[in-house]
């Protein structure tokens, strides 16, 4: 194989790592060309648990955070990359209280072959200052029986005023 077909080859499977939520070395959690119309081969025989990221900074991609008294909404996804349930056992969210969250399906409970457990998160702050929060999910998962995702986030005064968040005009 030339050098640049393996340079081809090497990106596109970088790039089909990252769509999948999972380090390539973990595995490919399930990717079905077929759209997930039924083809098992692709799936691991033992459950897998494929996170779309690790973490969420609310409004802080921007540098610039979330007004007091608003509420702003995310989702963590978690896939299940094998053919056997993935049995989430817990899903824990522990930090400032400005985070909350829900499940969808409910935990505990089993997440079916190449289906996806759905953690709504919202950040509300209610002072101007950083939050962080953590959740913590258990599970049988063979890759990562153990899963923290990490929240932050920074409370801005509503008029635009003065955020003790905010260090010669960007996020610490």
């Amino acid at each position: 194989m030339n050098r640049m077909m393996f340079l081809r080859t090497a990106s596109l499977l970088g790039i089909v790592a990252s769509f999948t939520g999972c380090p390539a070395n973990d595995s490919v959690c399930g990717i079905l060309p077929d759209g997930g119309k039924g083809d098992a081969d692709y799936l691991t025989p033992e459950p897998e648990a494929c996170v779309d990221r690790n973490s969420i900074g609310f409004g802080e991609e921007f540098g610039s955070g979330a007004f007091i008294g608003t509420s702003v909404p995310d989702v963590f996804s978690i896939k299940n990359g094998g053919i056997a349930d993935l049995d989430i056992s817990s899903a824990v969210l522990s930090g400032d209280s400005a985070f909350t969250m829900t499940t969808k399906p409910a935990v505990p409970g089993p997440i079916k072959g190449n289906q996806r457990l759905l953690m709504n998160v919202f950040f509300a702050p209610t002072e101007a200052k950083r939050y962080s929060a953590k959740i913590t999910v258990q599970s049988n998962a063979a890759n990562r029986p153990n899963i923290e995702l990490t929240m932050t986030g920074c409370g801005v005064p509503p008029d635009g005023g003065t955020s003790p968040c905010y260090r010669d005009g960007g996020l610490p």
